[in-house]
C-alpha cells in the first residue's frame, strides 16, 4: 500500500467499483496500481504503508452493499468504519450517516 499525491485527475477501479480522484488529493493505492499510474504520470509516491496498518485497510461499501445489511450489521460496520452509531436509529439513518462518513473520508483522500 503506497500513500499518493494525484497530479492529475484520475479514475480507478477497485472490484468494479470506479472512483474518482481529484488533482492534488491524497489517496492510498496497492503497488501494483501504483505503478501503473505512477508511469502514466497522473500520480507521484508520497509514503510507502506498511500492510499491517488495519486503518488504511478498511474497504468502504457503497449504498447497494449497505441496503443488504441489516440494522444490527450496519451498527457493527460503522463501528468498523470509525464512527458511533446505535439500534434506536432508523435503518435509512444508518446508511446516510455510513454513506455521509464515506463521503467526507474519500474526499480528504483518506
Amino acid at each position: 500500500m503506497m500513500k499518493c499525491k494525484v497530479l492529475s485527475s484520475v479514475t480507478t477501479r477497485k472490484d468494479g467499483v470506479r472512483k474518482n480522484y481529484e488533482k492534488g488529493s491524497i489517496i492510498y493505492l496497492e503497488d501494483k496500481e501504483v505503478s501503473r499510474l505512477v508511469k502514466e504520470s497522473v500520480v507521484e509516491v508520497i509514503d510507502v504503508i506498511e500492510n499491517n496498518n488495519a486503518a488504511l485497510q478498511i474497504d468502504y461499501l457503497d449504498e447497494k452493499e449497505l441496503k443488504k445489511l441489516n440494522k444490527d450489521e450496519l451498527v457493527e460496520y460503522g463501528g468498523k468504519i470509525g464512527i458511533e452509531l446505535t439500534k434506536e436509529m432508523k435503518n435509512q439513518e444508518l446508511m446516510n450517516a455510513i454513506l455521509d462518513y464515506i463521503g467526507e473520508k474519500e474526499s480528504l483522500g483518506e
